[in-house]
């Protein structure tokens, strides 16, 4: 650990000066995404491959990718008049913001658990809509400021958003902000340990992940986020390999992610514009269906991760 640490580290140093203002957007976050996003894409794969008992309890997972293929070429030759590649990589989108809310949820009951706070079923119901309704609040940011040319390198149009309703929206947010803060001060004058206050680095979380984002030079913060917040859950997953095992691992991980990622969209079909938001939309894709079987926080394989302290549902 001490040792990947190091090889990071030095990694971002050596990108941090060798590089301008100008191009750190450009150079900078795609690194992040090599060393963390595409890694942990595949080793979640591992972790899922290792868990199967049964291929007919994943028959969904298996029948994805030959129907995204079908529903892809069917948008791309215009079979359907109320379908197209544009909407099938805006849903793609919006499922992607999704899971990244769930995902930020089943981290914030995690941590809670960790800590020994448990939560009612309702507050744990509103919290969930809270961290989805953050990720809607930003997308519909997006669609309002025209902040998304491309979605998975394919030129798409905004949706037309009034401003009325993104001030609603934004509104409601920070209203339910401020629902959660209080529940927090409620916790703490209930108990008077200053303990309590753990929750504000769930919310503030909330805040870290979709403003920033809004600025479309910095799109790319969320898939980093979301790679990175995974990788000690992965590393705990991997603890009862040897060193030598793990490295195997990561290196193939970083390897195989290059080339599902940016070696066959943009290198080897490079001549055809739509190999890259295909492959790209089918990876995220299948990739959060397998994150959804085995990140639940009721399975029992996920009792090593003290997911069961936080008494929830998720992924």
């Amino acid at each position: 650990m001490k040792i990947f640490l190091m090889v990071v580290v030095s990694y971002l140093l050596f990108l941090t000066l060798s590089m301008n203002e100008a191009n750190i957007f450009v150079d900078f976050f795609p690194s992040l995404l090599l060393l963390f996003s595409f890694p942990h894409f595949l080793v979640t794969y591992f972790i899922w491959f290792k868990r199967v008992s049964s291929w007919k309890d994943e028959w969904w997972v298996v029948l994805f990718a030959p129907l995204y293929c079908l529903l892809f070429y069917l948008s791309f030759t215009n079979h359907f008049a109320f379908i197209n590649i544009e909407l099938v990589l805006k849903i793609s989108y919006a499922y992607m913001l999704y899971h990244f809310a769930q995902q930020l949820f089943g981290v914030h009951c995690w941590l809670n658990g960790f800590l020994g706070f448990s939560f009612s079923g309702w507050r744990k119901s509103f919290s969930r809509f809270y961290f989805i309704f953050g990720a809607l609040y930003f997308w519909i940011e997006l669609e309002t400021r025209s902040g998304v040319n491309t979605l998975f390198y394919y030129p798409v149009a905004s949706w037309p958003v009034s401003s009325a309703y993104l001030m609603f929206c934004f509104y409601l947010f920070l209203f339910m902000s401020l629902v959660e803060f209080g529940f927090i001060i409620f916790d703490f004058f209930k108990y008077k340990k200053l303990s309590r206050f753990a929750p504000l680095t769930c919310l503030g979380l909330v805040w870290v992940w979709f403003i920033p984002p809004i600025n479309s030079k910095m799109l790319v913060w969320l898939p980093v986020l979301h790679g990175v917040q995974y990788f000690p859950f992965i590393l705990m997953k991997l603890s009862g390999y040897g060193f030598i095992k793990k490295i195997q691992i990561g290196l193939f991980s970083v390897l195989l992610g290059w080339v599902l990622f940016r070696y066959l969209p943009f290198n080897l079909f490079s001549e055809s514009t739509i190999v890259a938001p295909f492959l790209l939309s089918l990876l995220n894709n299948h990739h959060f269906l397998i994150d959804g079987r085995i990140w639940k926080l009721r399975d029992p394989h996920n009792v090593d991760l003290r997911f069961a302290h936080a008494g929830g549902s998720g992924n």
